[in-house]
């Protein structure tokens, strides 16, 4: 059944116009849906990087940088992390976030590594289990940087303006 929009009318699916009033009904087209994945940011530098391998557009020594580049931003990065937590209170405070964001540290790093096999092995199956290690990073830190956006609109909340 569908509800004339505007008497409010049970009519039948194929009626053209409403029983009740004669107003047009609406249409409703049904189409499959498509789960469509977006890769983007952190994660698409290493699904292009991937991709890159796997078609001959990127060399192994081209690709080997690219992994080392990617693993000394995340060392430094981590470093980062651990002068916040040093000193203050805040991994006490922001458990969650906190714990999500190393966790995709982690998950990264571990991706990196399992890359990094690809190379002194060659075989492609370490691309694609590292590229699965990425992607569970770059969700866990996607879910820290969620986490981080509501403790701040709490606290403005509470607070004003921060």
């Amino acid at each position: 059944m569908v509800i004339c929009m505007q008497c409010g009318s049970q009519n039948r699916k194929e009626n053209k116009k409403c029983s009740s009033c004669g107003a047009p009904m609406p249409h409703f087209e049904m189409t499959p849906t498509v789960k469509v994945e977006v890769v983007t940011g952190r994660f698409k530098k290493f699904h292009d990087n991937v991709e890159g391998v796997r078609n001959g557009q990127i060399s192994p020594e081209a690709f080997g940088e690219f992994l080392q580049d990617q693993y000394e931003t995340l060392q430094k990065f981590r470093g980062e992390i651990a002068e916040v937590i040093e000193g203050t209170d805040y991994l006490e405070k922001c458990h969650d976030e906190m714990t999500q964001g190393i966790a995709g540290m982690d998950h990264y790093e571990e991706g990196v590594h399992e890359m990094w096999a690809y190379l002194e092995d060659g075989d492609v199956e370490h691309l694609e289990a590292g590229l699965e290690m990425i992607r569970m990073g770059n969700d866990c830190i996607n879910d820290a940087m969620r986490i981080n956006r509501m403790a701040r609109k709490q606290l403005e909340e509470e607070w004003g303006t921060m």
